[in-house]
């Protein structure tokens, strides 16, 4: 039986074994061979046809999707090893292989220059083991194996190493991380059973997980470090129908006969409901916090409606390939949105890729180059376009990143593909230097680096890479402290001891006590994260929810009560802010917050484009404010309602390290030059023996010399410079100069010499920058300057640009900022939930908070991406767009553990503070719209955005059939048969060596399954049974 008979039988029996009223039909054709010639789909309202070709030699010649896109297969060797082809963007790749047929290289052919072609080697030992990989950027990996031909250790080409420690059995009982001298900076235990189960992971500070299992090899209890334990209880069937976690709160589920989550009850016994139709989709949610919506789907699986608690209806519709084209509100035509794909004009290689999506007045729109990287996005708002342009290395990697405003920011990278140096360049001016001299632990994050400014940054870490202090100059020095969980228990400031910090937590990692220039602060919760109370410094505020859903209803407190309301989607429809006031809210079809009124009066209105992404907002005096993103979704400039820029972003990953912001329309007051900013050259006095002066005196020269002031110019133009001077003799020439040229000799040769101060005015023209103004005098006695008057000949207003750095804490949330001259500009006094305190010394905003907020004055809310938090109460005022996904309490914030996790897009927590040893930091992952298939339930987020896959372990993979899919577009586009394979090479080696290349990958058909995103495919392994 072929393959995909076997495939399409085995999804034919589940379904019409599940609903015989619910059924989808693939059909297949063969030629002679057996090979399959068409695909037809499931749909009936398209051609949805996939065709193929064979050579004589009965490989695939060309794949053609059902909208005419064309994969050839040029070549092959004559072992069956694809050698060349080309993609549905005509871009073509080539591979070289290993006389034993092992891949060796990879080429993905730039259009017109051989020398950016991106070549990706791959070297193996005489078994074929893989032991080097050099990526097209020339980053080297070497791999060791062991006698029994396993994986012992990656190294780079400094010598740093990852090591694993093997049982007899294969399991590793231990990894670590050794510098370029052996110095072990990484490490971790674990400890196995007999079966090969983790039974513990070890670390070096006393955190330890404990694993038990059932006799199925369940996983029944994991023990933390503070012997905190979750249990997990399985039916029958091996599925999780209990969670008891270590306040005895307690998660049930529920399942339908085809192991799919039907219900799920939380600990408070509010119940989340999911129905499925006879194909397995889901037809309706019902949820405590957000009500119960509905969807339904064509014969592909692609969701065609959506009817939300509201009442609001949404609907879909996609072409050929399953990618979705528009959705549509008939209630609100204006919010309609539209998706194109496939565009290939001026170059732009763009089919099976998202070229624009947009809605009433509002785009974005891309363009790839032939590597699929995005190389421009262009932002449509307000009637303005605006284009951001992005350049990358061999390897994939971003080297520049040009903003709206035209502001380039380099980023330079070492030989281990980590970035070394960003700066960053506005039109003529400078080159700026951001960062640079970047020193990292070995496969881990940055140690040290030198801002723009020169002040160090220095971070240290324990050897379980937890950051345990950072230091930037004399400004930030900050130690942290840590439990057996790795939770933060301390954060000591060793500039201020007042400002140093103290935390505990209970038993479910949820903040419970803080201590710090705040005062003593104390947090209760019920069983799934609400706060039930907040106490500061002995008072106690209560918070109220009902007993259906996690909808925080009043907070009782000394000040006055908060009251909040919802509409049935769970979206505040009105709620008391912080200071009392009464903030009213409306939202759009998406859910998202569409105005804010305080008071009854209008305070802002709030515009989204496509993604999802927030990019106007309207303030009451009309004042607009329009918002610039970057490919992975963070912010980069603030322009106003003309396009002018205000601010912008600089950011090292996640890291913001810079920002500017311009100030517009300042006009250009005089200066005073006096005795108060004066340098003197010869004797002479400051006198008061003259009445009518300025300032605390006059220049009295009593000899020959010299006044000279360093000035500052905001603008290229011309200025009045007056003199206002006394005689005290005649016949003694004043000199006026400017950078050292004689502008004015002024002689003195009448008398008395004392009447009345006298002026003398000079126009001249100047640049922008500084300059140096010079008085000089000769005699036994010269004049008396007063002063000297600098201003523009004609009223003049400047924009003035500032750079800023920003000095981070260990979640990348902005603690202090400094000029170029080192000097504090802003520092943030923040409560563990992100209130800052306001300081009287800030002499600047940033509005930045915790990773991926931003302030809204108006409503004292920060905006966080898909939701809007509130630092006040710790929680969101919507409930989270991806459900359940996010967390078990859907207006929670970080589960209630803010000094440890950020949640940058408002979706789910995230830790930045340990990251994973990672051997391929910078291993291609371009960030890229992709065609989004089947709708979410969030149908306004972002396409998610989807990282190609690492590098494929050559050791993988035995049977005759090898999948080819398309690197960017993620289409199955062939099945390779390997005229070369035999059942020896299955029993002997187990492997085949096919790996990723830039293009194409090649996956084993034993046991594996490929999700795309509309489709499943599963192939099941074929004559290798010897290799279990």
């Amino acid at each position: 039986m072929k393959l995909l008979n076997r495939f399409s039988l085995g999804i034919f029996a589940s379904l019409i074994a599940f609903n015989a009223q619910a059924q989808q039909t693939t059909s297949y054709t063969y030629n002679a061979a057996g090979q399959v010639l068409t695909e037809d789909g499931p749909r009936t309202d398209v051609n949805d046809v996939t065709t193929h070709t064979y050579n004589a030699q009965g490989y695939v010649a060309t794949t053609t999707n059902a909208l005419n896109h064309i994969t050839t297969f040029n070549s092959y060797d004559a072992s069956g090893n694809l050698l060349n082809m080309t993609d549905v963007n005509g871009v073509v790749s080539e591979f070289t292989y290993h006389d034993r047929g092992w891949l060796s290289s990879s080429r993905v052919k730039h259009p017109t220059n051989s020398a950016l072609d991106a070549v990706t080697s791959y070297g193996y030992d005489a078994v074929g083991q893989l032991t080097s990989t050099t990526l097209p950027n020339g980053v080297v990996l070497n791999y060791e194996y062991d006698d029994a031909r396993r994986l012992k250790a990656i190294k780079n080409s400094l010598n740093e190493r990852i090591e694993y420690t093997l049982d007899a059995a294969g399991n590793r009982t231990q990894q670590v991380i050794k510098n370029s001298s052996g110095t072990i900076k990484y490490s971790v235990l674990s400890v196995y059973d007999e079966l090969s189960r983790v039974m513990k992971v070890l670390g070096n500070n006393n955190q330890q997980d404990k694993h038990n299992y059932d006799v199925n090899n369940n996983l029944t209890a994991t023990t933390d470090g503070r012997n905190n334990q979750t249990q997990q209880i399985y039916d029958a069937l091996n599925r999780v129908k209990k969670i008891i976690d270590p306040a005895l709160g307690e998660t049930q589920f529920t399942y339908n006969a085809q192991d799919q989550i039907k219900t799920v009850t939380d600990a408070r016994g509010n119940i989340t409901t999911y129905n499925y139709d006879g194909l397995g989709n889901l037809s309706s949610l019902v949820s405590p916090d957000t009500g119960t919506t509905t969807f339904t789907y064509d014969a592909a699986g692609n969701r065609l409606s959506q009817i939300d608690a509201r009442g609001v209806v949404t609907s879909y519709q996609y072409d050929a390939l399953n990618r979705i084209t528009s959705i549509q509100y008939p209630a609100a035509p204006n919010e309609n949105i539209t998706f194109v794909y496939d565009g290939y004009l001026s170059g732009n290689k763009g089919i099976g890729r998202l070229v624009e999506i947009s809605k009433t007045g509002l785009s974005v729109a891309y363009r790839y180059d032939h590597s699929g990287s995005v190389t421009q996005q262009t932002n449509t708002v307000n009637g303005i376009s605006t284009q951001t342009s992005y350049s990358y290395d061999l390897a994939g990697n971003i080297s520049q990143i040009t903003y709206p405003s035209g502001r380039s920011v380099d980023y330079f990278y070492d030989a281990q593909g980590r970035i070394n140096k960003i700066t960053t360049k506005l039109g003529s001016a400078a080159t700026q230097t951001l960062v640079n001299n970047i020193g990292y632990l070995p496969f881990g994050p940055a140690t040290n680096f030198v801002y723009g400014n020169g002040l160090s940054y220095t971070q240290t870490f324990d050897t379980d890479y937890r950051l345990t202090a950072i230091q930037v100059g004399g400004i930030l020095n900050r130690s942290y402290g840590y439990d057996p969980v790795n939770n933060i228990t301390s954060i000591v400031n060793a500039l201020s001891a007042s400002n140093s910090q103290v935390f505990s937590y209970d038993s479910l990692n949820r903040l419970i006590t803080a201590s710090g220039s705040y005062g003593n602060l104390g947090y209760g919760y019920d069983a799934v994260g609400n706060r039930l109370s907040e106490t500061r410094n002995g008072t106690t505020d209560t918070y109220i929810y009902p007993g259906t859903n996690n909808r925080l209803q009043q907070i009782t407190r000394n000040s006055g009560n908060r009251n909040f309301t919802y509409d049935a989607a769970g979206n505040p429809q009105q709620r008391t802010a912080e200071n009392n006031s009464t903030q009213t809210f409306t939202f759009n079809k998406t859910n998202r917050a569409e105005t804010v009124s305080v008071n009854g009066a209008l305070a802002a209105t709030y515009t989204y484009n496509p993604l999802g992404q927030r990019v106007m907002k309207t303030l009451a005096n009309g004042a607009k404010e329009i918002y610039h993103y970057d490919q992975a979704g963070q912010l980069i400039a603030v322009t106003d309602g003309a396009g002018t820029t205000v601010r912008e972003y600089i950011y090292w990953g996640n890291q913001q390290i810079a920002f500017t912001n311009t100030i517009q329309g300042q006009t250009i007051a005089a200066q005073v030059l006096d005795e108060a900013n004066v340098s003197f050259q010869g004797p002479h006095v400051i006198a008061t023996t003259n009445a009518g002066y300025t300032g605390s005196g006059f220049i009295d020269y009593v000899g020959e010399g010299s006044a000279s002031w360093s000035v500052n110019t905001p603008a290229n133009t011309s200025y009045n410079l007056t003199l206002r001077y006394g005689l005290s003799g005649a016949d003694r020439p004043l000199v006026l100069k400017v950078d050292g040229n004689t502008i004015a000799t002024i002689n003195f040769t009448s008398s008395p010499l004392w009447t009345t101060w006298k002026t003398k005015t000079v126009t001249l023209n100047l640049t922008a920058g500084q300059h140096n103004i010079s008085l000089h005098t000769a005699g036994s006695s010269g004049p008396n300057i007063d002063k000297v008057d600098l201003a523009p000949a004609n009223p003049v207003t400047t924009t003035s640009t500032s750079l800023y750095y920003v000095h981070s804490d260990h979640l990348n949330t902005p603690q202090v900022i400094t000029n170029q001259n080192q000097q504090v500009v802003w520092m943030g006094d923040y409560e563990p939930f992100g209130k800052v305190a306001a300081n009287a010394n800030n002499n600047i905003e940033i509005f930045s908070r915790f990773p991926g907020q931003y302030v809204d004055l108006e409503s004292g809310l920060y905006y966080n991406y898909f939701r809007d938090y509130d630092p006040s109460i710790g929680r969101y005022i919507e409930s989270d767009p991806i459900g359940l996904e996010g967390g078990i309490n859907t207006y929670a914030y970080v589960d209630g553990n803010p000094v440890v996790f950020i949640d940058p897009d408002g979706l789910e927590p995230f830790n930045p503070g340990m990251p994973s040893p990672d051997p391929m930091p910078n291993h291609p992952s371009r960030i890229q719209p992709a065609p989004p298939g089947e709708p979410t339930m969030y149908p306004d987020r972002p396409m998610s955005p989807w990282l190609p896959d690492p590098l494929t372990n050559p050791n993988g993979g035995c049977a005759p059939y090898f999948m080819v899919r398309s690197f960017f577009s993620r289409e199955a586009v062939g099945l390779i048969p390997l005229s070369n394979w035999s059942e020896s090479d299955c029993k002997v080696t187990c492997q085949y060596s096919g790996s990723i290349a830039s293009g194409i990958s090649f996956s084993g058909a034993r046991n594996v399954t490929y999700k795309d995103y509309s489709k499943e495919y599963s192939f099941k392994k074929e004559n290798c049974d010897d290799c279990d």
